[in-house]
């Protein structure tokens, strides 16, 4: 015994894969109703469906080799997730990679200064106590 198909707006052909999708109105035949498009982003979000967000990959690079490494290596990482996901058709996933390097990469360069204050003040310490003295 041959299992019945269910038939489903869908199996056409006609717009398969295209974008366009099959409407069928009560007692007319079946029209397309155009490609769907996105809906606009909230005021002021410029990225909003222009395509990949920016990795910052050169960023979390130079962050890497010349301010605070940990940090540096994560954001690396996370910004070379951005294009894979974005090909992968992952968006949202894409998005998020893009502003975790950003934010780590601004965060190896806020540490990189603390570091550095820390550093100037001890060895300003280091001076007014010890080698002022010894001289």
């Amino acid at each position: 015994m041959a299992r019945k198909h269910k038939q489903s707006p869908y199996d056409s052909s006609a717009g398969a894969g295209t974008g366009h999708y099959l409407t069928e109105s009560p007692g007319a035949s079946i029209e397309r109703a155009g490609a769907v498009r996105a809906m606009p982003g909230p005021p002021g979000n410029q990225e909003a469906g222009l395509g990949p967000p920016s990795s910052t990959l050169f960023g979390a690079v130079v962050v890497t080799v010349f301010c605070f490494f940990p940090l540096g290596l994560f954001a690396v990482f996370y910004a070379l997730q951005v294009r894979p996901r974005w090909k992968r058709g992952d968006e949202s996933g894409a998005r998020h990679a893009a502003q975790m390097a950003e934010k780590l990469t601004f965060a190896a360069v806020g540490m990189a200064v603390i570091v550095a204050v820390i550093a100037g003040l001890s060895y300003v310490v280091y001076w007014f106590f010890v080698l002022r003295n010894s001289v």
